[in-house]
């Protein structure tokens, strides 16, 4: 180990070596490490430990090499720093100094037999003073400029095809089972809405996942009354009592009807869903 160094890294990777190990064997190699990093010099106690230790001494050595190079930048950084803040000290006492001699000058020349005008202007030239300042706004203004100009934000605007597009894999990846026109119809216009265009496609899969709990029609009930409102969600605290309430009124229909009835017993569910939702 260095001077003054008190720490080391051990790479977690390691663990394969030592699960191969007797804890007994673990136990002489781990004496072993600490006892190099301590300057002690160690001797391997068998031929093992030594085979073992040989490839982590040499990435402590190559650790050691990569720490010393990093704190002799910093020392020569420090120094640096150090003359630069010197000269700007010695700078400003040198224009002090200059300053006063020329105001004893001028009182000298008032306090005279010879009529002058009591306004005097002195004029100083101090530029020296801000030198080491001004070098370095000049090279950080020329780092800058050598950096490359951060890309401006580009503003991505969907098209109807886009949505029809994250419509079709929202159902793909939720596995929807929802059937009818009018409910995908419905859910293509929600996705176009002010404070759904900018969705992300997950945002939208996690939204029909949680329509998903209810049935179709009452979904799309929520979906409708979503758009009227401008939601940001589709679901809310009191909806699964709303729908509670929904599913104990709806409990006799009857499944086997025809098209024409099936459509009549729909739009039925669909207004009582309306009107459950409406009464919050």
């Amino acid at each position: 180990m260095a001077e003054n160094k008190k720490s080391f890294v051990l790479y977690a990777d390691i663990i394969s070596t030592f699960e191969e190990l007797e804890d007994i064997e673990a136990g002489l190699l781990v004496k072993h490490l600490l006892r190099y990093v301590n300057d002690q010099n160690p001797e391997p106690p068998n031929r093992l430990i030594k085979l073992i230790f040989e490839p982590i001494k040499q990435q402590l050595k190559r650790d050691l090499n990569k720490w010393e190079g990093i704190k002799d930048k910093r020392s020569e950084a420090g120094k640096a720093s150090a003359e630069a803040r010197k000269l700007l000290k010695q700078q400003i006492l040198t224009n002090s100094t200059h300053v006063k001699s020329v105001e004893q000058k001028e009182q000298v020349s008032t306090n005279s037999t010879v009529s002058v005008n009591d306004n005097v202007n002195v004029s100083v030239n101090v530029n020296d003073t801000v030198s080491v300042i001004n070098k370095e706004k000049d090279k950080k203004k020329a780092d800058d400029e050598a950096l490359p100009p951060l890309p401006k934000k580009i503003k991505v605007v969907r098209t109807l095809e886009d949505f029809k597009a994250m419509a079709k894999l929202s159902f793909e990846n939720n596995q929807c089972t929802f059937e009818s026109n009018d409910f995908k119809k419905e859910w293509l216009k929600l996705l176009q809405e002010k404070k759904w265009k900018s969705k992300s496609q997950s945002a939208i899969d996690a939204s029909l996942k949680i329509l998903m709990k209810y049935d179709e029609v009452f979904a799309q009930s929520l979906v409708e009354l979503a758009i009227a409102g401008e939601w940001q969600g589709v679901a809310f605290q009191t909806t699964d009592e709303h729908y509670k309430k929904f599913k104990n009124q709806t409990n006799g229909t009857n499944s086997n009807q025809s098209a024409s009835s099936k459509k009549e017993s729909r739009d039925r569910m669909a207004n009582l869903a309306r009107q459950i939702l409406a009464a919050t």
